[in-house]
């Protein structure tokens, strides 16, 4: 059985998302959005988890983007935290949170690792919420608002707001929403009593399909294979 080679030029990318990584969601004027509320209902979250502390992506994004490009991989979907950008969903922008995804941007970029934004990731503001929701005209208008304040902050250095290719989910073994941290679907594990990140055999697999833009054939098992699938 033969391996499929991909056309030249197709993209092969990771994806995470802001609340399942970042943590700091008190840092640098972050307000509290819908997951933080929603995690502090009493058994809502497997464990008690929450993605208070995540991965520590917005401390140490730069060791996420080399981990990238040491894989090889080039292209990366992320997504804005809005209660980062607009503590309360409205108003200006928090200057600090703009700064932290330019900085993201920059240093993806230094890496020839191209970057995808996705705008929302449902870490709607609660302010909002208390005022309505999604079921709520005001709120379309306020994401209007908020989109076009992240376009003005990163338009200049962001060709992509969709995704067009294959990213991967998930580069890191993250916050998994209602299964707090009791599942593990990134291609790097992550310890998060200290944040160690090891690159899985997936990872490794992962980094010599984006590298060759081919899938290879069926064979034996990886010689690769690491204590991080463990």
């Amino acid at each position: 059985m033969t391996g499929v080679q991909f056309p030249p030029g197709f993209v092969w990318g990771t994806a995470t998302a802001a609340y399942r990584i970042e943590g700091a969601v008190e840092e640098d004027g972050r307000g509290p959005s819908i997951w933080d509320t929603f995690c502090r209902v009493a058994g809502a979250i497997a464990g008690g988890d929450t993605g208070d502390v995540a991965c520590d992506h917005y401390r140490r994004w730069p060791e996420d983007v080399a981990l990238m490009a040491s894989l090889g991989l080039g292209a990366y979907r992320f997504s804005v935290a809005w209660p980062r950008v607009q503590p309360d969903g409205a108003g200006p922008a928090n200057q600090k949170g703009l700064d932290h995804y330019r900085r993201l941007v920059d240093g993806l970029l230094e890496r020839g690792i191209v970057p995808h934004v996705t705008l929302y990731h449902w870490d709607l503001p609660q302010a909002l919420q208390d005022r309505g929701g999604w079921p709520a005209r005001h709120t379309a208008y306020r994401f209007a608002d908020y989109a076009a304040i992240v376009r003005d902050a990163l338009g200049d250095v962001v060709d992509h707001w969709d995704v067009r290719g294959y990213f991967l989910w998930t580069l890191l073994d993250n916050f998994e929403w209602a299964e707090g941290y009791s599942k593990r679907f990134g291609i790097v594990r992550v310890d998060h009593p200290d944040q160690t990140r090891r690159p899985k055999t997936s990872a490794h697999w992962y980094g010599q399909v984006a590298r060759t833009g081919a899938v290879p054939p069926p064979g034996p098992e990886l010689a690769w294979k690491t204590e991080s699938d463990e």
